[in-house]
Order: structure tokens, then C-alpha cells, then sequence
């Protein structure tokens, strides 16, 4: 599978209403034509008066839509659509980016969500998604892509009737789910990682202070074997020849103990 390369090829095949300007190596930067707040805002969305500026929240989701729209017509050509990494860093997670196949006429657009604690202000013109196109062997019989055709007005009302009929009650309670995940960390997580927490403080331990602790039990040895011979503690201090001997004495006794 190779890059498709052209800026010409790009325009006028591939991409309707481009600019060269945002033509870069071998990407296209696609611009914001217009966002679809979600939440209550969604419900009286008009498509026919598009939305042009607005300021995602923290925590809060929007469906941001090309300007530009696909015609892939070559069924060896598929696009991969990804978020513009400056809005990545700023904090925004694009939920619904990734392929356009052969045969899909129109815009397209993400459910996208804001992650940082700052607000992100999205406006129309601005560079917001990052498209490549590959080239790969043609689909061929029942491999090839259904058509679909929309129009910026009717891809919304598309979108629009998704966001407010498929989604679940639960779906935009971002306050909640992070609420439900501190509690979840709080209850579980801890006691499933203590093992593997204290076995890593325990190897940090000894990693940094093991040659130490090995001269301290060496030094200690010769500390108590030092007293052994100067108090007459030599009962507690075994030559090798008498643990030789307690091992065989321990021997005789289970053998006597268990004929």
C-alpha cells in the first residue's frame, strides 16, 4: 500500500472545495464548516443555519463538520481521516475519525470532546481534521463500498438525528462517569495493585540499599561471633563440623521415629 500523492490529483478527484494552501507533504488539513453543539442544543439545531463559532466546554462534546467534501470515485483509494495534532495537545479527543472509503460524496465530521480543564473555541475556516490517502489493490464484486451522498445540510441533519435519537441516557453525564470512575479506583483498584505496589517498594529497597544491608548482616555475623568466643557463647555460634553433626543426629532421629 503506497501514499497517494498530487496535489492535482487531490482537488480535483479526491477532495471538492480544497485549497492548495492547505495541501502539506502528503496530507490535507480539512477546515471547520460548522458545529453541532451536544446536550440540549442539539435538539433545536437548525442544518440550514449552521452553527460557526463555538466554545467546547471542559468535559463538554461537539460534532464538528469538513467544509470540504470526499467524491472518491477509484475504488483503490481510501482516506484516513485523523485530529489535527494541535488540538490533541490542547486536551480534544476526536470519538468518531478514521476511514472514508470509495463512493462517499459529502463531508464529514467526529463527535469530538474536550478533556482539559481549559475552554477550546472552534471557528469556521479554522484547519481542524488532517486527511492522507493511500492507494491500495481495487475493490472488486460485493468488496465495493454502497453509495452515499449528502450535502452539508442534509449530512447534519443526519448527525443531528443520531445525537438525539441513538444515544444513551447516560452518554453525555460526563460528570457522572468521572464521579463513577474516582469511586471505581477507589474501591477496587488499590487493593488489586497493593501486591504488586509493595513488591516494587520492596525491590526499590533493596536495589538501593542492598549492599548495605548485606555489610550490616556480614558485620553482624562477625559481631556475634566475636562474642561467642570472648563470652563463652559458642552454643549459639555452630562450627561447620558441629551443624554437620546436628544434621545427622536429626537424620537418626527419623529414621528411629519412622522405621
Amino acid at each position: 500500500m503506497s501514499e497517494f500523492q498530487g496535489v492535482a490529483q487531490t482537488e480535483q478527484d479526491l477532495l471538492s472545495n480544497s485549497e492548495t494552501g492547505n495541501i502539506r507533504g502528503g496530507s490535507y488539513y480539512l477546515r471547520i464548516h460548522s458545529i453541532i453543539p451536544a446536550g440540549e442544543e442539539t435538539k433545536s439545531y437548525d442544518p440550514k443555519n449552521p452553527k460557526t463559532i463555538h466554545t467546547l466546554e471542559p468535559g463538554g462534546l461537539a460534532w464538528v463538520i469538513s467544509e470540504e467534501k470526499f467524491q472518491i470515485k477509484k475504488t483503490s483509494v481510501t482516506a484516513l481521516v485523523t485530529l489535527r495534532s494541535g488540538f490533541t495537545k490542547r486536551g480534544m479527543l476526536a470519538l468518531d475519525v478514521g476511514l472514508v472509503d470509495a463512493n462517499f460524496f459529502g463531508p464529514i465530521g467526529s463527535l469530538v470532546i474536550n478533556f482539559s480543564k481549559k475552554p477550546i473555541r472552534l471557528d469556521t475556516g479554522e484547519e481542524f481534521f488532517r486527511v492522507l490517502f493511500f492507494e491500495h489493490a481495487e475493490a472488486k464484486g460485493e468488496q465495493i463500498p454502497h453509495l452515499q451522498e449528502f450535502d452539508h445540510e442534509s449530512y447534519a441533519r443526519k448527525i443531528v438525528a443520531d445525537m438525539v435519537g441513538d444515544f444513551s441516557s447516560s452518554f453525555l453525564q460526563t460528570a457522572e462517569m468521572e464521579e463513577r470512575v474516582k469511586e471505581d479506583l477507589k474501591d477496587g483498584l488499590v487493593e488489586k495493585l497493593e501486591p504488586d505496589i509493595l513488591s516494587r517498594l520492596a525491590y526499590g529497597f533493596f536495589r538501593k540499599h542492598g549492599a548495605k544491608l548485606a555489610l550490616f548482616v556480614f558485620a553482624a555475623v562477625l559481631f556475634g561471633w566475636g562474642l561467642g568466643a570472648t563470652f563463652g557463647f559458642g552454643n549459639y555460634f555452630h562450627t561447620e563440623e558441629q551443624i554437620k553433626e546436628i544434621i545427622r543426629s536429626y537424620r537418626l532421629e527419623q529414621k528411629e521415629e519412622n522405621p
